[in-house]
C-alpha cells in the first residue's frame, strides 16, 4: 500500500520509504506467530499477500523510486523553496541533484549565495520564489514565520499560481492548516471565476 501510494503521486514524499522501511523492518525481526503480528496478519489479510515473502522478495532503493517518479514526471518543471535553514537547504540541494529546477529563498543572505553555488536559482522574495512554480515548499520554523512568507509583505500566495500545490513542511497546530486550507480556497476559488478554465 505505501508503495502503491508513492507510485501515485508526481513528487516523491521521502515519509513514504520511511513508512515502508519500517514495515519491512517490524517484518524481518517479527515472528509470525507473535502477539505483535497482529498487524501484520490484518494487512496480509487484507493485501491478500505474505508481507515477509513479499518484503525479502527484493530489495527496496527509495533513491530509485524517486529517480523513476521524477523521471516519469512531466508535471513538476519547477519548485520553489522557502526555507534554507538546517533542514530546508539539504531538502532543497537533493531536488538539484534529482534535476528539479529549484527557485529558493531565504532571509540570511549567506544561505543564499551557498545554495546558487549548489546550482539553485535565487529568488528575492517569497512571492518570487513562488512565481510560475508547480510546487512550493515552504520549510521555516513556526506558524508566525509560516504566515509571514505565504501571506506577508511580497509573500508567496500573491504570486502563487492557481493548480500549484503548497507542501507545508513546518511545525504547526492543524487549526493552522484548516484556516490556510480555508483561505487558499477562498483565494483560488476566487481566481477561477474571473478566469475560467
Amino acid at each position: 500500500m505505501v508503495l502503491d501510494m508513492a507510485k501515485l503521486l508526481t513528487f516523491p514524499l521521502p515519509l513514504l520509504s520511511v513508512a515502508h522501511q519500517q514495515l519491512i523492518a517490524g517484518c524481518s525481526h517479527g515472528r509470525r506467530d507473535d502477539d505483535d503480528a497482529t498487524l501484520l496478519k490484518v494487512w496480509e489479510k487484507v493485501l491478500g499477500v505474505n508481507i515477509v515473502d513479499a518484503a525479502n522478495a527484493e530489495t527496496y532503493d527509495p533513491e530509485e523510486l524517486a529517480k523513476q517518479i521524477s523521471a516519469k514526471s512531466d508535471s513538476i518543471n519547477r519548485i520553489g523553496f522557502i526555507g534554507l535553514g538546517a533542514m530546508g537547504f539539504g531538502m532543497a540541494t537533493h531536488l538539484l541533484r534529482s534535476k528539479f529546477c529549484v527557485r529558493g529563498y531565504d532571509v540570511y543572505e549567506p544561505t543564499l549565495s551557498r545554495f546558487a553555488n549548489a546550482g539553485g536559482l535565487r529568488g528575492s522574495s517569497p512571492a518570487e520564489v513562488s512565481k510560475d512554480v508547480n510546487v512550493l515548499i515552504v520549510m521555516v520554523t513556526n506558524e508566525a514565520q509560516a504566515e509571514s512568507v505565504l501571506f506577508g509583505d511580497l509573500g508567496a500566495v500573491s504570486a502563487l499560481p492557481s493548480g500549484a500545490s503548497i507542501i507545508l513542511s513546518s511545525t504547526v497546530s492543524p487549526a493552522f492548516v484548516s484556516q490556510l486550507e480555508r483561505r487558499l480556497q477562498s483565494r483560488f476559488c476566487s481566481l477561477c471565476f474571473k478566469y475560467p478554465f
